[in-house]
């Protein structure tokens, strides 16, 4: 993820909440304290949507609703971010819990093929039974 992704994600966030963790932050997004200062010092003294607390946390001054759009570039229609309909005792679990749900990748080949006539072949076929061959291979 860019600097200009994270930073307009954290603005709709900071947004949205009003306040947010130095700590959330960096969890949401796994910064080291390096890119959580670049951050800080953009929303705080770049953008001015933002004072510190205490030095522990963002609290939201910006009073434009669309920020985070000038970031984004030209508008397109995008889903309802997670947090917005997420209870909040979920979202502090997959927050706290990240590291653990990430995958692997993996990189895969992958054949499609289409035979003339495979389909009644296979039609009677229960789709949960393991593939094998029942023609002359």
């Amino acid at each position: 993820m860019t600097f200009k992704e994270v930073l307009a994600q954290a603005i709709d966030w900071l947004q949205q909440d009003k306040r947010l963790s130095y700590r959330a932050l960096q969890r949401q997004f796994a910064l080291d304290n390096d890119y959580l200062d670049d951050l800080k010092a953009e929303l705080i003294e770049v953008r001015r949507v933002a004072v510190d607390e205490d030095g522990r946390s963002l609290v939201w001054t910006g009073d434009t609703p669309s920020v985070s759009a000038t970031l984004a570039g030209p508008t397109v229609p995008r889903a309802q971010g997670p947090l917005t309909y997420t209870p909040s005792y979920l979202a502090e679990k997959i927050l706290t819990s990240h590291s653990a749900l990430e995958g692997e990748r993996k990189q895969v080949t992958v054949l499609f093929a289409d035979l003339k006539g495979s389909m009644e072949l296979l039609a009677d076929r229960d789709p949960r039974r393991p593939a094998s061959c029942s023609i002359r291979c």
